[in-house]
Order: structure tokens, then sequence, then C-alpha cells
């Protein structure tokens, strides 16, 4: 009975995402574009934070979710996609579960659970650039040492990048100073595009740097912040060091007791046995 819950359930999900596709492409999508249209509305006009549309646009791009899908989605799409994941999860726990509270539990969850997903990865992409921003601070220091101009030392620091999405970031950042000649605009959109606080020092620094003309503070500054990036480098790694650590004396210590019971139960099998 259960598996027939599920399969229902599924089928039902599957369904629903069909006649939703079908729905966007076919000849109901001008309502569906009114629909979106008046949404767009209402969310721009809207005075919360939370359905704002210029804080979900910031939102998108400073977590890197419209990096990831290449700029394609907007807030009206983020939260249309939210509404779908939470009613799924809603239909699911429904079969299971027929409680309106619990319905309505399962959808709030299931409509936060993408800002959670995105947080989450985004703290994993600031963890995997770390190294590549250390590396930054120093070849700007000693780029700007050897009086090499802004726009070349953020090329080089693009050539010598391994991280993807911060790659990208340096080369948006290199072009739309080529292109505009607005070396503190485009620090500022590319600061835009990262929830990073080392990233964000780094464009208070050069922009910084550009207003007040003075080089050897700049230097200081880069290369006290790349001090700091080290330790928590450091810091970050002991930590993992010490989780290894930890999780091997646990499963030391549950494969020492699976032993201890696995004798202690081949002993009283025996004994039982012999009574």
């Amino acid at each position: 009975m259960v598996g027939l819950h599920y399969f229902i359930a599924g089928l039902t999900a599957v369904c629903f995402l069909l006649t939703f596709v079908s729905c966007y492409r076919a000849a109901s999508k001008k309502n569906l574009a009114a629909a979106e249209e008046i949404l767009l509305h209402n969310m721009q006009a809207s005075k919360g934070r939370y359905f704002n549309y210029g804080r979900l646009e910031l939102f998108l791009k400073e977590y890197g979710v419209a990096y990831m899908l290449y700029e394609s989605i907007n807030p009206v799409m983020y939260i249309i996609i939210k509404i779908i994941t939470g009613i799924l999860l809603a239909v699911l726990v429904m079969f299971q579960m027929p409680e309106a509270v619990l319905c309505g539990a399962a959808f709030l969850f299931g409509f936060f659970f993408l800002d959670i997903l995105v947080r989450l990865n985004n703290d994993s992409d600031n963890k995997a650039m770390m190294s590549d921003i250390a590396n930054t601070y120093d070849i700007l220091k000693i780029q700007m040492r050897a009086g090499v101009f802004i726009t070349d030392a953020i090329f080089f620091c693009y050539q010598n990048c391994s991280n993807r999405r911060l790659k990208d970031g340096f080369l948006g950042l290199y072009l739309d100073i080529k292109s505009n000649q607005d070396v503190p605009g485009a620090l500022r959109n590319f600061n835009s595009r990262f929830k990073n606080s080392h990233i964000s020092t780094l464009c208070a620094v050069l922009e910084q740097s550009l207003v007040t003309g003075q080089s050897a503070d700049i230097l200081d500054n880069l290369t006290k912040k790349n001090v700091d990036i080290q330790k928590l480098l450091n810091a970050q790694y002991r930590r993992k060091i010490q989780g290894i650590y930890h999780k091997l004396g646990m499963f030391i210590i549950i494969g020492m007791l699976a032993v201890i019971l696995y004798m202690a139960g081949i002993n009283l099998t025996d004994a039982i046995s012999n009574f």
C-alpha cells in the first residue's frame, strides 16, 4: 500500500511538471505570460523585503545562481520555481499524511529549501575560492609594486586563477574596465557578483587606492589581508584534519564495540546451547 502511495505521488508530480511545461509552451503561453507580468508588477511594487524584485535580483547575482544558469533566470522565475517545489513536496506529504498542518509545513519547507541550498552552495564556492583569493593579493602586490596598471594586473589575476567562478569574474571585470573605462563602477559590479567578505575587502582597497593614489598603502593593506587569509586557510586545514581524526576515532570505537558485541553474542549463544 505504501508503495502504491509513492507511485501515485510520483506520477502526480510528473504529471504536474508535464502540465506546467505544456502550459508554458502551448497556446496558454499568453495567459502564463500575463500571470508572470502580474507577479513581476507585484514584486516590483512590493514594500516587503523578501519578495522585493531588486533584493531578489541582487540575491541571485551575489549567491551565484545567475552565474550557474548563465544569466537565464530572473526573480519571477525563481519565485515560480520555489512555489512549484513547495507544491510538489506538499503533494508528496499529502499522500502519506493528509493533515493540513503537515501539508502546509511541507509547502513552506519546499518553498524555502531552495534558499538554503543556494546559500550552502555559495559557502562551498567561497571556501573553494580562498586559495585563489590569497594568490590574487600576492599578484596584485607584485604587479602594483612594479608599476603595472590595474587593468593589466587584473588580467594577470585572471590568467592565474583556477576557480571557474572567480576566473570568469576577473574576466568580466577586465572587459568591463576595458569597454567602459570606469574602474570604480567595474569594481562595484564585480563585487556584486559575489557574497564574499574577502572579495568585498579587495574591491574596497582597490577603489580606495584609485581615489587616494597611495600605492604604498594598498600594498600594506594587501599584505596584511593576505596574512589574514593564510591564517584562515591554515585554520580551515587544521579543522579538516581534526575532523578526519575524530571520524577515524569514532570508526575505531564503533569497530571495537561491534567486535565486543559479536564475541559476547557468540559466547551467549554457546552458553544457551550448552545449557
